[in-house]
Order: structure tokens, then C-alpha cells, then sequence
């Protein structure tokens, strides 16, 4: 890469871009915590894992990757009904979590933060929800590679089966807070284990881990497609609300059957404090290869698909759309041709999008965070972590004629982009001081200076995930005006042409103007840019 920006001395003012007291007094903190780590403190957790433990613990917070008609048995053992289907896709799925650590991950909650930990067994719970979302029955498949619970009668497994589901369903009617809710459950069983009677201590032992192997487990809820409109049914986003994992599991998956059985649709649901977006997109490309699949997913004629949008709970919608990007993509490779010098890189997808939304007046202020995966190996933390890039487009209409705002706001996002994956940027060395101070600092910091916290992480945020076809957004507490997804923007459509998905969680009003600007930017972009539509 050129010198330069590229190679420029770390600053941590440039977090900021308005400044006030409160900005003031927090690049004093990061300050001193700075010097603190150049004397020599070290911390043994990535700060981007801190940072997630924090502002990542809601159920908003979950993403969700979808794949489409996996091939997940051969023609000449096809199930014969809906129960030899989920038992068969039950085992194969075990295989595959048991050979791949990333999956080997729950969650546990503390006062102030979430933290991973490592699990060691490959259980998956069946989940039968009714259509109100009322857990009626769940039914546990534990790891077949190990001995488990010998001193457990069946009738005491009955038992505890049956304590969960009412536990759980309690805890819903009450709604206790997504922080809090797998916390409470686990000690309202446990506190019932130790009051079951007819049971040795061995037993009671093994009666506890029966609970935890449960509340760690993967759980997955199964469907029938009934092959009506079968595509708009299997693109049709799962309601996670009303079948929420009730403890502290990675996974929380849907699966759809098509009426024949021969294919399946999984949608997978992650809790964001143990993993992360492309290293899970990989793991489901890799699930692709080894199982097969029957044809690519085609979405609807663009005529054909209005906006799915859906109350989340808490003041929160989750909206999807799909969106043309044929003339943006052709726009973006028009740009890399003729003035990749002049930005010192190629134009990004994620720069397009949110330059694009700043030209509309309810964006125009907006600081956005861009998520980038890091290429720094860390021989400490030895998994991958996310960076992320801090970057607000409308500083950078400067009236010099809009082409060459974007050029020179590219080029910026290209030197931060570069710093940031390269582990030398300013927001690398913030996620590095989070990681120095306990998680209660960190809140009480954004309770007392919150405009100066929103200055420094902005305020919405975008994220692009281009092998999935459909990946369902996430939502920090900190990003206050929204995030949006985009998953694979070539995908055939009903009409022989390309659309991607595009995903939006944030308040409904939000949403809607998330959909207002990416009409108008996959339509009209190079209106925004000053120039005639190139003649591709």
C-alpha cells in the first residue's frame, strides 16, 4: 500500500469528530489509559470480544444466516414423514458441530457484561413451540460420543424436561429482560434440583448437568413448508421472538422441511458474544459442500416482493427488503477503473451504501461503523476478531463538486479500512484500552458522557456478508439509529435477474428510512456523484 494515510501516527483525537466537554474529558480517560498500556499493562481478551460482551447481550442483538435446500440425506434412505426427517437431520447436524471447534461455545452472563466459554459435548434439544410462542415440549439428543447421567432414573429425566418448559414459559409471561432471562431460569432449576427427593448425591450431581447440558445445548424448532407459494414461504424471516433459546446456547436454529422432505432450510441464529458473521458464513459454506445442495435459492421478482417488516419487542423492528444492485455494482466497477489512484483503492460496497444515505437529509449527520475482519494473528487469543471502522460521509461534502467529496471520502475509508485490519488504526487501539478497564468503567462512561461516546462509535452501522443469501442484522446497544445487513447481492431472481437481500433492525421510523435511501441510491446513485449515468 502506498505511504501516507496508510502509514500516518495513531491519534486517538481523530476518533472524534465534534467536539465538546464531554469529548473532552473522554480523550483525556483514553489518554491516561494509554500510557497505562504503553507502560506495559497487558490483558490476556480481545477487546472486540469485550466490546461484545457488553453491547451485545440482547436477543436484537443475535444475528441470523440462512441456507438454503441443503441436500441433508440421499435419495435411497429419503424419510418417510416429519419424524424420521428431524431425527435424521438431528444426527447428521451433530457430525458436523462436533468437527468444528467455533461452534464449541455458550455463553455465561455477569453483572455487567456476557463472556464465552468453552463447552465440550455436541447436544442438540428439539423445541416444539405453539403458534402463540408457548414452549410445549422439548426433547434432548445429548452428545452420542460420551456416557452422561447414568445415575439418572428416566422418570427424574421426565421431570426435569417438564420443569424446564414450565420454567420457561413462567419466565416469558413475566418477561423478564433478555439479560437476565437464561440467568433466572438456570437458578430456578437448579434450586429445584436440590429439592428433588429419592435421588443419591452422585444423582443430584448428575441432575445438575442434565439441566446445564440442556441450557447449553444447541436448540432447534422444525417446520413443515406446505407448498403453496413455496418460495415465498422458505424466505419468509422465522420469528426468533417466539421461539427464544430459554439458556446460554450458541446456536438457536429453525429448520423447514419442503413437503417431499428431500430438502431443508436452516436459518441459524447466533448469540454475538462467542462468534462472529464471515468466520460462521464460511462454517455454513463448508456445511454446503460436505452435505450438497439441491439448486440455488431464487428470490421474487422484484415486482413481486414488498418489504417484510416486524416488531422485535423494546421499541425495535427488524425490516428486510431486496434490492436491485445491477446498476450500483456496474457504477462501483466504472469508479475502480478510472480512478482508483485518485482513492488509493477500490470503492467499497459498505462506502457506497452509507455515502449514498448521507445524501438524504435524515442520514446526512449520521456517524456509521463498518465491521472488517481483522488479518492480525494473535497468538494469545488464537480465533479471529472483528475491527471495526468509524467513519461520518457527511463531513465530507465539502462543496468541491460531489465526485471529488466522494473520492477523497473513499480514499479516508480506504487508509482506515487498511489501518484498521492491519491492527494500527485508532479504533484497534480503543478496543485494545476496553480491554484494560472492567466492564462496569465502561458503562458508567456511556451513562455519563453519552454524546461523546456516540461521537466516538457512531450512531448506526453496516455490515456485508457476501456468500450468504440472506443474513438477518444485528443490533449493538450503542448504535442508536440502526444497522443494516446485506448479504449476497447477485442472486437470481424469479425474472432472470440479480437482487440481494438487505436486512435493517432499528426503530420503525428508521427502517422505513433505510428503504427510502437504498431505493433511491441502487436507483439514482450517479445523481449523487454529479455525473451522467456511465454508458456501461
Amino acid at each position: 500500500m502506498p505511504d501516507g494515510k496508510f502509514n500516518r501516527r495513531l491519534k486517538l483525537r481523530r476518533l472524534l469528530d465534534r467536539w465538546n466537554i464531554g469529548a473532552v474529558i473522554l480523550i483525556c480517560i483514553l489518554k491516561i489509559l494509554q500510557y497505562i498500556k504503553k507502560m506495559g499493562f497487558k490483558v490476556e481478551e480481545s477487546g472486540w470480544r469485550k466490546f461484545a460482551g457488553i453491547f451485545l447481550r440482547k436477543e436484537h442483538s443475535k444475528f441470523i444466516l440462512s441456507v438454503f435446500r441443503l441436500k441433508y440425506c440421499r435419495k435411497i434412505n429419503k424419510p418417510k414423514n416429519f419424524d424420521e426427517a428431524k431425527d435424521f437431520l438431528i444426527k447428521k447436524l451433530a457430525v458436523f458441530l462436533r468437527e468444528h471447534a467455533s461452534y464449541h461455545w455458550c455463553f455465561e452472563y455477569s453483572l455487567f457484561r456476557a463472556r464465552r466459554k468453552r463447552i465440550y459435548f455436541t447436544d442438540i434439544t428439539e423445541t416444539v413451540f405453539s403458534e402463540s410462542g408457548k414452549l410445549e415440549k422439548i426433547i434432548p439428543y445429548f452428545d452420542e460420543t460420551r456416557v452422561s447421567f447414568a445415575m439418572l432414573s428416566e422418570r427424574i429425566k421426565r421431570k426435569a424436561l417438564r420443569k424446564i418448559v414450565i420454567v420457561f414459559n413462567q419466565n416469558e409471561k413475566k418477561r423478564v429482560g433478555d439479560v437476565k432471562r437464561a440467568k433466572v431460569i438456570s437458578g430456578k432449576l437448579r434450586r429445584w434440583a436440590w429439592k428433588v427427593t429419592g435421588i443419591t448425591h452422585t444423582g443430584r450431581q448428575d441432575l445438575f448437568d442434565y439441566i446445564d447440558r440442556i441450557l447449553t445445548s444447541t436448540f432447534i424448532h422444525f417446520e413443515e413448508l406446505t407448498g403453496g407459494d413455496l418460495l415465498k414461504e422458505r424466505l419468509k424471516t422465522p420469528y426468533m421472538q417466539s421461539k427464544r433459546h430459554p439458556g446460554f446456547g450458541l446456536l438457536n436454529v429453525v429448520c423447514r422441511f419442503t413437503p417431499s422432505y428431500k430438502e431443508a432450510d436452516l436459518w441459524v441464529q447466533y448469540h454475538h458474544v462467542p462468534v462472529d458473521g464471515m468466520p460462521m458464513e464460511e462454517l455454513l459454506e463448508t456445511l454446503k459442500k460436505q452435505w450438497g445442495v439441491a439448486g440455488k435459492i431464487k428470490f421474487p421478482a422484484l415486482k413481486d416482493a414488498s418489504p417484510e417488516i416486524r416488531y422485535h419487542g423494546d421499541g425495535i423492528y427488524r425490516g428486510r427488503i431486496f434490492v436491485h444492485f445491477e446498476k450500483i455494482l456496474k457504477l462501483r466497477k466504472y469508479l475502480n477503473e478510472k480512478y482508483l489512484s485518485e482513492m488509493e483503492g477500490a470503492v467499497t460496497i459498505p462506502g457506497m451504501i452509507i455515502w449514498g444515505l448521507a445524501q438524504r437529509e435524515y442520514f446526512k449527520d449520521t456517524k456509521f461503523v463498518i465491521t472488517t475482519d481483522l488479518k492480525v494473528e494473535d497468538t494469545v487469543l488464537q480465533d479471529r476478531n472483528l475491527g471495526l471502522v468509524f467513519i461520518r460521509p457527511g463531513d465530507y461534502n465539502k462543496g468541491q463538486g460531489r465526485l471529488k467529496d466522494f473520492l477523497e471520502f473513499q480514499r479516508e475509508l480506504n487508509s482506515r479500512i487498511y489501518l484498521t485490519k492491519n491492527g494500527k488504526s485508532e479504533t484497534n487501539e480503543l478496543l485494545d484500552i476496553y480491554a484494560m478497564v472492567h466492564p462496569s468503567v465502561i458503562l458508567a462512561v456511556g451513562v455519563l458522557l453519552p454524546r461523546a461516546v456516540k461521537e466516538v462509535v457512531g450512531t448506526a452501522g453496516i455490515t456485508v456478508l457476501k456468500n450468504t443469501e440472506i443474513f438477518i442484522s444485528p443490533l449493538t446497544d450503542l448504535q442508536v439509529r440502526g444497522f443494516v445487513s446485506i448479504g449476497n447481492m447477485k442472486v437470481e431472481t424469479e425474472d432472470g435477474k440479480t437482487a440481494g437481500a438487505v436486512s435493517f433492525c432499528a426503530k420503525r421510523k428508521q427502517v422505513r428510512e433505510y428503504i427510502k435511501g437504498f431505493r433511491e441510491l441502487t436507483n439514482n446513485y450517479h445523481r449523487f456523484l454529479e455525473i451522467e449515468e456511465p454508458d456501461y
